[in-house]
């Protein structure tokens, strides 16, 4: 489907390698023979600077449409974690609006893609030998080094790893499609 759409827009996709890290390594092999640009998808600082603009949202959306006043916080932000881009991205949000001290974010992943909860038990970085999750679109064999040192400095009460099967991410999403009519991916699910 995906794959149709892109080249109804006359782009040429190229699907290559059975985990993210070898299409990641075919995307840098082809950058440098065509001179292109790699925006890499968790470990770039524009990245984590776009994922960040989420927090601002919540926190505006917080006041304005839910009527909680400005000091209001959430205990916690659930998100899913591949290479951990988005985590970082909310890790500094958190640091935008002040949150930093007040909100522990839970970091999702499925066994068998699960790079940042091993590292962060190991208290090193781990290189899974592959992804063995169905939660595929995420899977990165290592986590970027500069958000698991970041996980590290902030400590296990502010960010907190968490591990579901496949099963239960596949559960999940079936719940999440029943009462909100949209299907995400099991990545998502976690």
């Amino acid at each position: 489907f995906m794959l149709d759409r892109l080249s109804a827009y006359g782009a040429e996709a190229l699907v290559h390698g059975a985990v993210w890290d070898e299409a990641n390594d075919m995307a840098m092999k082809i950058c440098e023979q065509t001179g292109g640009c790699l925006v890499h998808p968790f470990d770039q600082r524009d990245t984590w600077d776009g994922h960040a603009t989420l927090v601002g949202e919540c926190k505006a959306q917080f006041v304005t449409d839910l009527g909680q006043p400005d000091d209001f916080c959430p205990s916690a932000f659930v998100t899913c974690v591949g290479g951990g881009g988005l985590l970082m991205g909310i890790l500094q949000g958190l640091e935008t609006v002040g949150w930093q001290n007040r909100v522990a974010v839970v970091a999702c992943e499925t066994h068998g893609a699960d790079s940042m909860a091993q590292a962060l038990a190991a208290g090193e970085l781990v290189t899974l030998p592959g992804i063995s999750s169905i939660a595929k679109s995420l899977g990165a064999t290592r986590v970027s080094e500069t958000i698991f040192n970041k996980c590290v400095e902030l400590g296990s009460e502010r960010v907190r790893p968490w591990v579901c099967t496949d099963r239960q991410a596949v559960e999940a999403c079936a719940r999440f499609a029943d009462h909100h009519r949209v299907l995400v991916e099991p990545a998502c699910g976690a």
